[in-house]
């Protein structure tokens, strides 16, 4: 989607929406400035909790990991809304959808939130480029330009303090810090009440 061009021509090359390519409209989200409202669609947020944000609409919050996503392969500089500076270099989009892919696919759930979803890329990217590796910085610094701040997980200890914090203390964690529906119906180790539990 990124290399369509929706209207909006090659100087805006992250604007993506089905209704671009078949309507012959503009688009319905711009990934590097989600605030910019495409085609009638709603301003979203690029930092969490920020401007335009609305936690009752699972659409509107995905601005703020486009925005984390663009930063991530292009880099960029400015303020968050939080009043966060930030000035970071892109790793490419190459790199980008290598540590996405193995996000997506091995780390996240249908379940996962802003909660936990930093973690599963921080993961991501250590498993691919290494715990200092240029890339997991990079995939760090970006979460910290939308809002979403925190230490490189180091494993089970950090998985558990995570997982006691807030409303989300009484949920269950798998060991790789994937959050659970209810309780696991599976033989294994989870992270429940920040305690490490075997079943």
């Amino acid at each position: 989607m990124k290399t369509a061009d929706y209207g909006n021509g090659p100087e805006t090359p992250w604007v993506i929406g089905g209704n671009g390519l078949v309507l012959g409209k503009s688009c319905l989200r711009n990934m590097a400035n989600p605030k910019q409202g495409l085609d009638g669609e709603d301003n979203q947020p690029d930092t969490y909790e920020g401007m335009y944000w609305n936690d009752r609409d699972k659409y509107n919050m995905m601005g703020v990991q486009n925005k984390f996503y663009y930063l991530l392969c292009e880099g960029g500089k400015g303020t968050n809304d939080k009043g966060t500076d930030y000035d970071m270099t892109g790793i490419g989009i190459e790199k980008g959808m290598q540590i996405a892919y193995l996000t997506l696919t091995k780390y996240c759930s249908p379940e996962s939130d802003y909660s936990n979803i930093r973690d599963s890329w921080l993961k991501a990217a250590q498993e691919l480029y290494g715990e200092n590796g240029a890339e997991t910085q990079a995939v760090a610094n970006a979460w910290t330009a939308v809002g979403i701040n925190g230490s490189v997980p180091t494993g089970i200890d950090t998985l558990c303090a995570g997982s006691t914090q807030g409303s989300h203390s009484s949920a269950w964690f798998t060991i790789d810090g994937r959050r659970l529906d209810a309780q696991p119906t599976q033989k294994g180790v989870y992270i429940y009440h920040g305690k490490k539990i075997v079943r």
